[in-house]
Order: structure tokens, then C-alpha cells, then sequence
């Protein structure tokens, strides 16, 4: 007999929520009954990564290590006594790899590790986690990594910090209702942690130019 395969059905369409929120299972940003477009998209629609090169298992272990450190971070961040013990991270997210696993786990846990350290060190004072902004505007929406005092950061788990970060960067300080003025991202790779800052005014002019030519593009297509 063939398995049934059970499909979670999402009717976040019938949820109008007078703020801005997003659904956790077709991941689309909404606010009462306006839809929005995620940043991701708009960076995607004018900026298409080529990835047809690379192995589509490289792609996939890169994508979970970068969402494995990213929860366990912001999770930490929340709440530090609600987060399991780093060996049992270890232990539950090996066999999520598709190869390698013990390799991989070990470089996720080590690079959590790290990043605790750091940002301990750092004395930065947090005030947003995981934090949406959007423009009803321009029906755009995004979800940055941390806020500060003056400064959103974005957390990235890559080799090399890729140009259109930047855009990233720039709509949600152009988005963002705390007006902070700076930015960067905190970039960890498997032998440090380090927080590369942007210029924020020159992140938000090519926001606004970005964000122009996709509605052109909409607009035309």
C-alpha cells in the first residue's frame, strides 16, 4: 500500500490581523487583508542568483547550517534558560544533513559556540528579535535578524558576504519605525565571528532605487 503524504493546508488568507504578521507555513507577510512581498523576493526578482553550478547538496547543508545557527541565536536571545545544552543540538541536528552529518553538526554547534562569545563580548544591548517591517506603501515586508540601540543587524552563516546584502539591509532600515541610522551584518564562518558594518544611508538610496524598478518591472511584465 502507498504512504498517504498529509499536506498542511495554510488559510492564513482568512486571518485578517490588524498587524503586520507572517505565516509560518506559506511564509507570506500580511496585514489585515493586504498581502505583501517579502524583500527576499524583490532581491530575487532583480538580482536572480545562478546557482545551476553548484551541488544541490552543498546548497542544501549550506541552507540548513545557516538556519540551525540562526534559530538557536535569536532563540538564545529570547530567553538563554530556554535553549537545550549545545550537545544536544549536536545530536538532534546531524541527521537532518543530507551527508557528512557528524562533520556538519559539529561545525554548527562550533560556530554557535563562537557567536555566543562574541556577541557576550560585544555588550550590545538588544532590543528586537527577529523584528517585521514593511511598507503598506509599497506592499513590501521583511523580517531583520536583531535590532540595537541605533542599528539593525542581519546574521549571515556564508563563506563571503554576497553584494546584495546591501538591498537587504537598506529596506529594512527604510521599512523600520525605530529609525535607527546603522547597520551591518554579523558574518560567521567556521573561523570567526566578525560584525562587518555598511553604509546605512547608501543601503537605503538603493533600496528606493531597487524597490522603483521592480514596480517598473511588475508594471511591465
Amino acid at each position: 500500500m502507498a504512504k498517504s503524504t498529509v499536506v498542511e493546508s495554510c488559510t492564513c488568507g482568512l486571518e485578517a490581523k490588524p498587524e503586520i504578521w507572517l505565516c509560518p507555513i506559506c511564509h507570506a507577510y500580511r496585514k489585515g487583508s493586504q498581502q505583501f512581498t517579502s524583500v527576499t523576493k524583490v532581491i530575487k526578482k532583480l538580482l536572480p542568483a545562478d546557482y545551476a553550478a553548484v551541488d544541490p547538496t552543498v546548497l542544501e547543508i549550506a541552507r540548513l547550517r545557516g538556519v540551525f545557527v540562526d534559530t538557536y541565536f535569536s532563540e538564545w536571545l529570547i530567553d538563554p534558560a530556554a535553549v537545550m545544552d549545545l550537545k544536544t543540538v549536536r545530536e538532534m541536528v546531524e541527521p537532518q544533513f543530507p551527508r557528512d552529518g557528524e562533520k556538519h553538526s559539529e561545525d554548527v554547534v562550533t560556530r554557535i559556540s563562537r557567536l555566543l562569545d562574541w556577541w557576550n563580548a560585544s555588550k550590545m544591548k538588544l532590543k528586537a528579535v527577529q523584528g517585521i517591517v514593511h511598507s503598506v506603501t509599497d506592499g513590501v515586508a521583511g523580517t531583520f535578524d536583531l535590532g540595537i540601540d541605533a542599528a539593525i543587524l542581519d546574521l549571515k552563516c556564508v563563506s563571503q558576504l554576497q553584494p546584495n546584502y546591501a538591498l537587504q539591509l537598506g529596506a529594512y532600515l527604510e521599512y523600520d519605525t525605530g529609525l535607527r541610522e546603522q547597520t551591518g551584518i554579523i558574518h560567521v564562518t567556521k573561523d570567526k565571528v566578525k560584525l562587518v558594518t555598511y553604509d546605512a544611508a547608501k543601503c537605503r538610496k538603493q533600496w528606493r532605487s531597487a524597490i522603483a524598478w521592480f514596480r517598473t518591472v511588475e508594471e511591465l511584465s
